[in-house]
């Protein structure tokens, strides 16, 4: 599988940060591309062909050119991280791309991540996660599955679940 972390930067003098924390910790073989606001959509498109998995690292100043690629990119898995990520996950759930979406703080959960995509591990050890899973987005921390449900009396699923509506898929 091949994986990618996307640093959209404002300026090239200007790194993202978050992009390269992620790159430095991760377990597995990543490549880290950078870009700017500036470049064109197809440079951009056109350095991703190769990969399968491809994580975007979200901000104020980007936001609307990852949107924008992410209508380009329904043939790949795409991770979101970041500020926007965190804050906008219920609307970027609207991109059919858009599988996973790390809140906070990444570096352990994008390595569990990717361990649950080399079947390494259970999507329930994934820490800081919404992931979409048919038109349901769960997310493993801020609420409990008896609250879009009903009760679980088993505890089976764990922390919980956000419902997304149907018409937003």
């Amino acid at each position: 599988m091949n994986i990618c972390i996307v640093g959209i930067n404002s300026k090239y003098i200007h790194p993202a940060f978050g992009a390269h924390q992620i790159k430095c910790n991760s377990k597995e073989d990543i490549d880290l591309l950078e870009f700017t606001i500036k470049d064109s959509k197809d440079k951009i498109l056109d350095s991703l062909n190769k990969y399968d998995v491809i994580a975007f690292s979200t901000y104020i100043w980007n936001i609307e050119m990852v949107k924008d690629l992410l209508n380009s990119l329904t043939n790949k898995t795409i991770i979101l991280g970041g500020p926007e990520a965190s804050y906008q996950f219920d609307t970027l759930f609207n991109y059919p791309c858009v599988k996973y979406i790390i809140k906070g703080e990444g570096e352990e959960s994008f390595n569990e991540l990717i361990d649950f995509l080399n079947e390494k591990n259970d999507i329930q050890k994934v820490s800081n996660l919404y992931y979409f899973d048919e038109v349901v987005a769960f997310d493993e921390e801020d609420a409990t599955y008896s609250d879009w449900l009903g009760s679980d009396p088993d505890g089976k699923f764990g922390a919980g679940a956000i419902k997304m509506e149907a018409d937003k898929v």
